[in-house]
């Protein structure tokens, strides 16, 4: 292969694929198939097709390959970091590529696009003719998959529609896949999908009708995946955007069971939101997704926008902390064995700042 960025993309991926263990194309593909951890399906010939270079992943197929390839034993990787790394070398690749052959037709009924996948192997005839249809045909693409065992391509199709369809179709899809009770599952697929690979824009209207519609926890589903973005950037002008239109994300009910979010990534869309001006919603913002009962993430990440400098903003979050977590809080960190002495002490410290002085025993002990 000539050099440039698609060259560059498969050494990269190829590396992933050495340090992984050179797993066979059919356990990649089973293994993907059979799990619910990656937002794409793949079957053996595309892999084959992706890793010689004969074809060129979509996003959602190289970010799967990414996180399967480091899920065998890549201990040291981040997959975020590593799929969002890829996914920049896939966008200069794509800018440079040629435009890809299209059948000359879109199939035009379900029984044509059954044809054709079964011919091709491959589920873009299906995909294709679900783009915005209604959402009751396409229940229907996804029970005749079901019924002819296509597992793999009713995954694509079910993911696909997160990346195709309109977000003024979405929550009527969403709506009746609830209703159909055996789709129900699917939902939070498309919403997933739809908050890692949509603009800024299109995610604001979606999150702007689901809350017109009183679906709050869609809401947090879609603002918790968008938090997976590398750019804190986008994540910042989303939460701005949305604040505007008087969606506060943090008021919003949800008693689904939350994944942790690093706090280096907290910390860097709390100093985004201050550098565009919007400190006010900056704190509310990120301890939205903190625990303060279950770990010391708020004191952690107080601490962390100290150490990059931002006084102002460390002790603000350090106070909405211990709002949220009562002075009980503060000393449980304190007496902490997996706290380290420096940690503590810089905890100490910002305590004074804030007129919260904390030294000596906690005032139960001497009793």
């Amino acid at each position: 292969m000539p050099r440039g960025s698609h060259r560059e993309l498969l050494t990269e991926l190829h590396t992933l694929y050495r340090l992984a263990g050179h797993p066979g194309l059919r356990k990649i593909s089973d293994e993907i198939t059979d799990s619910d951890n990656f937002d794409a399906t793949v079957n053996r010939n595309l892999i084959s097709k992706i890793l010689s270079g004969k074809t060129i992943p979509t996003p959602l197929q190289l970010d799967t390959l990414v996180r399967y390839f480091i899920s065998l034993g890549l201990d040291d990787a981040n997959p975020t970091k590593e799929s969002a790394r890829l996914r920049i070398l896939l966008s200069q690749v794509q800018e440079s590529a040629s435009p890809t052959p299209s059948p000359t037709k879109a199939p035009t009924s379900l029984n044509e696009a059954l044809q054709w996948a079964g011919s091709t192997g491959s589920p873009e005839s299906l995909i294709r003719i679900c783009i915005n249809a209604k959402p009751e045909f396409v229940l229907s693409v996804l029970d005749e998959l079901s019924r002819r065992h296509w597992v793999a391509f009713r995954k694509a199709v079910r993911e696909s529609l997160g990346e195709t369809f309109s977000p003024n179709n979405i929550p009527s899809l969403i709506a009746e896949m609830r209703l159909a009770g055996s789709h129900r599952w699917g939902v939070d697929d498309i919403l997933t999908t739809f908050a890692r690979v949509r603009s800024v824009t299109e995610t604001v209207e979606l999150i702007r009708l689901m809350d017109a519609t009183g679906q709050t926890g869609d809401v947090v589903s879609i603002l918790r995946a968008f938090m997976d973005r590398p750019d804190a950037a986008e994540i910042s002008s989303l939460y701005v955007s949305i604040f505007e239109l008087g969606i506060s994300p943090w008021t919003l009910e949800d008693n689904r069971v939350r994944r942790e979010i690093e706090t280096q990534k907290l910390a860097a869309v709390a100093m985004a939101l201050a550098e565009v001006g919007r400190s006010d919603i900056a704190t509310p913002a990120v301890h939205h997704w903190i625990h303060p009962h279950i770990s010391f993430q708020g004191v952690d990440l107080a601490l962390e926008i100290e150490r990059a400098g931002r006084e102002d903003q460390a002790e603000d979050l350090l106070k909405e902390a211990l709002r949220r977590g009562r002075m009980t809080y503060a000393y449980n960190y304190l007496g902490s064995d997996s706290i380290p002495t420096e940690e503590k002490d810089g905890f100490t410290l910002l305590m004074r700042r804030i007129g919260e002085p904390i030294e000596g025993p906690r005032p139960f002990d001497s009793q």
